[in-house]
């Protein structure tokens, strides 16, 4: 049967766990890599998956607490190409109908729309690995319920009811959709296997269709919880020889999903134009911290002139400060604009205009200013001095040093 089970995933090798009657699962292999996620939080730890290069998927317990609040401290992080990278989330979408509820449901079910968009701040890597990679439709999901399709699962939760976990790459699972559970019109789902469960940790794991005879790599939902009838266990066990685990169908969602691409779409070149100034901003203050260290090489009375009362660098600093502010004022506007402080969102398009000319005026002005304060500094700045073991003078006007004094060049810091 595993043989049979490999071969039908013959591009993406995504494995199969072997789960001994204990709840742990054993001889797991590593997943594809850079499909599913890291989803952290200073409240609890999930997986989640890259549906485009800025945006991922996961589980809406894992970002929103019991008490109905957006959880702090969240961030993505996945192991690419042989080293871990990690970005910070700019916003969260999830559905107006989800009820906040603990991880486990009392019952073992998916909660209704237990299901939330994540955009990133920045991008953990080009998702060209999986550029056929989609949602599924209806369709697809028509298909699906109507016979016992073999789905995966790759998680980053526990490995067993050890409190071992995958260090590097997620872990797959090959179980069956449950035919009879699955179908109706719930947003829900089920899956069930006599060899594998899932465990904490996986919430958000992506449940998906692979086809080699098709070319169908498909995200047919996201994981929610597996049924354990022990609230400390943390995997789900075996009832009647058998494990399920519940999903919410993504093809319930479509409307939100292409609501979250649009906001994405519009967020994202501005976004960049924050990116870029925060990087000159790093540059500018760089510039400022070598001209002290280039104050330090001149002699005290050309200190004073050229830094300590020279005009011109405090302008600069209060310039800077001024730009800085600026910065974090545009970055809070264009979040509020998304509609990211509303973390419950009907399927509308978010009502906001893109802001990148206002954006790019306005830093415009600021670095116009900047760049030219820093051209006065510069032109004011000695080349060099003169050096004579641990005395220093300033250099002639005749770029000749005193008789016993040696040159030393001065390296400008604009």
């Amino acid at each position: 049967m595993k043989k049979s089970l490999a071969s039908i995933l013959l591009v993406y090798v995504l494995t199969i766990f072997n789960l001994q009657p204990t709840n742990a699962i054993t001889n797991g292999n590593p997943a594809v890599e850079g499909l599913a996620v890291k989803v952290s939080s200073y409240n609890s730890n999930c997986t989640g998956v890259i549906w485009k290069t800025y945006i991922v998927i996961t589980a809406a317990h894992c970002v929103v607490t019991s008490a109905g609040n957006l959880v702090s401290g969240l961030s993505v992080s996945a192991f690419i190409n042989n080293e871990w990278v990690q970005t910070d989330v700019a916003g969260v979408k999830i559905p107006k109908e989800y009820v906040p509820h603990d991880d486990i449901n009392a019952v073992g079910e998916s909660n209704i729309s237990d299901i939330a968009f994540l955009i990133l701040k920045s991008a953990l890597w080009n998702n060209l690995k999986f550029p056929n990679l989609r949602i599924a439709t209806s369709d697809d999901w028509d298909k699906y319920k109507n016979a016992q399709t073999t789905l995966e699962v790759d998680g980053y939760g526990f490995i067993g009811e050890t409190e071992l976990l995958p260090d590097k790459s997620p872990v797959a699972a090959i179980l069956y959709l449950d035919v009879g559970q699955s179908s109706g019109n719930k947003d829900w789902a089920v899956l069930h296997s006599n060899t594998s469960t899932a465990c904490h940790g996986d919430s958000g794991s992506p449940v998906l269709y692979y086809r080699s005879a098709e070319s169908a790599l498909v995200l047919v939902g996201i994981l929610t919880n597996a049924r354990s009838s022990l609230i400390q266990d943390k995997c789900g066990n075996f009832q009647s020889g058998t494990s399920q685990s519940y999903f919410v169908k993504l093809s319930s969602y479509s409307a939100l999903a292409n609501s979250i691409l649009d906001t994405e779409t519009k967020y994202r070149p501005s976004a960049y134009l924050l990116t870029g100034a925060f990087t000159k901003l790093d540059i500018y203050r760089t510039g400022l911290s070598n001209l002290v260290d280039f104050a330090d090489q001149l002699t005290p009375t050309t200190k004073k002139r050229v830094f300590d009362n020279n005009k011109n660098v405090d302008a600069l600093n209060s310039l800077l400060s001024d730009y800085f502010d600026k910065l974090y004022e545009f970055e809070d506007s264009l979040t509020k604009s998304m509609d990211f402080t509303s973390i419950y969102s009907d399927v509308t398009d978010t009502s906001a205009s893109p802001q990148n000319s206002k954006i790019a005026s306005s830093l415009g002005s600021f670095e116009t200013k900047i760049d030219a304060l820093i051209t006065k500094i510069s032109r004011v700045l000695p080349s060099g001095v003169c050096k004579r073991d641990s005395l220093t003078k300033d250099l002639p006007s005749s770029k000749k040093c005193p008789k016993g004094y040696k040159k030393t060049e001065l390296t400008k810091p604009f």
